[in-house]
């Protein structure tokens, strides 16, 4: 139960009296489930009172803010935003466990769980092996359909725009169980990404106010900047005074080749003489030098 303390008081005596509205009709909501058989039209209208309650309090006090530039103005709107997404959720769980307590079935409205499964379970066997699908009733806003499958067990399907699967068991408070979870798993995605959507907003709101601020780090990257270029200036004169060496070296031992080659007489023309005087003349042919 929450009790009301003089802590709490804000000094605005509308916005203090609001407050007090609402701690009196969460207590109240708290005592009516709590029951054994809470009186749910009861349940409902508190509910609903709850939730439009809490949006008229929460505009006057963040208007009340705005106008007194209160600095917790944008922290309170968060809290603000982030209690009516939890309301809105723990309203609309009620509300489906409310209606998941009675489903249609083959035109016939049952209110006992168990019972439910157990028809849910009869109805399966009995379309076992059919190639259609068939429409046997209504659960907590979605049309329910049989789907025979080829080897495989019937399945339930909760139809809305989109089709969700729910299983068989081999009891019939199982099989009322898995259709019952197969309703409310959408409503705990609806409320996570809700969830994950408030948190992204807040995220852009922080980095907006970041925007054209001067980057903390500017001077370090600037200096980081300046040696990176003095080092690839360096790289680029080492690469250069490297080319010239070897450009260099190539040339010399081209001139020392083209040197080399002038001084060299041919083998062919050192070896002729040797040649001459080895050759041994016959007598005809020193006669016919004679002459």
């Amino acid at each position: 139960m929450l009790e009301w303390k003089s802590e709490y008081e804000t000094g605005v005596l509308a916005i203090d009296a609001q407050h007090k509205v609402l701690f009196d009709n969460i207590n109240r909501l708290e005592q009516l489930l709590e029951k054994e058989k809470p009186d749910q039209p009861e349940v409902d209208n508190l509910l609903t009172f709850l939730e439009d309650y809490t949006k008229l309090h929460f505009n006057s006090e963040e208007t009340c803010m705005a106008r007194f530039r209160c600095p917790a103005y944008a922290k309170n709107k968060e809290d603000h935003a982030l209690f009516m997404n939890i309301l809105k959720f723990y309203k609309d769980q009620y509300d489906l466990v409310s209606k998941s307590k009675q489903i249609e079935l083959e035109k016939q409205v049952v209110k006992d769980r168990g019972i439910a499964g157990e028809l849910l379970n009869r109805i399966a066997r009995r379309v076992a092996g059919s190639t259609n699908s068939h429409v046997i009733g209504s659960f907590a806003g979605f049309q329910v359909l049989a789907r025979p499958a080829v080897l495989q067990p019937t399945e339930i399907i909760l139809k809305g725009r989109n089709y969700y699967t729910a299983h068989l068991s081999e009891t019939a408070l199982g099989t009322i169980r898995s259709l019952e979870h197969a309703a409310q798993n959408l409503e705990e995605r609806l409320a996570y990404h809700q969830r994950e959507l408030a948190d992204t907003e807040k995220k852009c709101g922080e980095l907006e106010t970041k925007v054209g601020q001067a980057f903390e780090h500017e001077t370090k990257l600037q200096s980081l900047g300046q040696r990176q270029k003095e080092l690839e200036e360096g790289l680029d004169i080492s690469k250069n005074q490297a080319s010239n060496a070897l450009a260099a070296e190539e040339t010399e031992l081209q001139a020392e080749n083209e040197a080399e080659g002038e001084s060299v007489v041919p083998s062919d023309v050192r070896q002729t003489p040797s040649r001459v005087s080895s050759v041994k003349t016959t007598p005809k042919v020193r006669a016919a030098i004679a002459h």
